[in-house]
């Protein structure tokens, strides 16, 4: 049996791969099964989380096959902790251009009504440059959910304003309070193409 992963041992793994790209992440995608394939009981991360990870790597390796192979076995393992992996299925739909099963799968999705952050925010920035309205209700469901629930997690409801931001500034819409914690993030005010004077 193998040593334990931890989260850092997976972070660094990845880390080693920053500057791969297509199927230079192949290694990295193959790696991630192989812990996934032999799991440890003392794994801080679980074995679906894995096959989701490693999954998520063929896809941008560009073996779209095996990506959506491991992606619906994230699913089936899902333990409802941390980012649904249905996530990755949608961008990967998306990205081979089944888009109307991607938009059934983003329904069902909403339809679960995740309590994690981090879902609203990858399925908002994944939709942004496809279907902004649609983007944009995740980006605002997510926030609902973060005031409903009060989450510590400063980094995600700083990403779903920024994403929010965004795409209101598209549709010319008037700064909200939500808008202004995103300037804060992004370190403007707003008026940086106003001439000064």
């Amino acid at each position: 049996m193998r040593d334990p992963v931890s989260f850092n041992d997976v972070v660094q793994l990845e880390m080693s791969f920053a500057e791969a790209e297509g199927e230079e992440l192949l290694p990295l995608a193959r790696a991630l099964l192989a812990l996934a394939e032999d799991p440890h009981a003392e794994d801080d991360h679980a074995p679906g989380a894995l096959f989701g990870m490693a999954g998520q790597y063929f896809g941008d390796a560009g073996d779209h096959e095996t990506a959506e192979e491991l992606l619906l076995l994230s699913v089936d393992l899902d333990d409802g902790e941390g980012l649904d992996p249905r996530c990755f299925l949608v961008e990967l739909y998306l990205d081979t251009d089944r888009v109307e099963e991607a938009r059934s799968l983003d329904n069902e999705v909403r339809k679960r009504r995740s309590e994690e952050l981090v879902t609203y925010s990858v399925l908002g920035r994944t939709w942004s440059a496809r279907d902004p309205r649609r983007a944009l209700g995740w980006f605002n469901r997510g926030l609902d959910l973060a005031e409903r629930t009060d989450q510590d997690d400063t980094s995600t409801y700083s990403l779903l304003c920024v994403g929010r931001f965004h795409l209101r500034q598209e549709q010319g819409q008037d700064l909200d309070e939500y808008d202004e914690i995103a300037l804060e993030v992004l370190g403007t005010d707003g008026d940086e193409d106003e001439p000064e004077g």
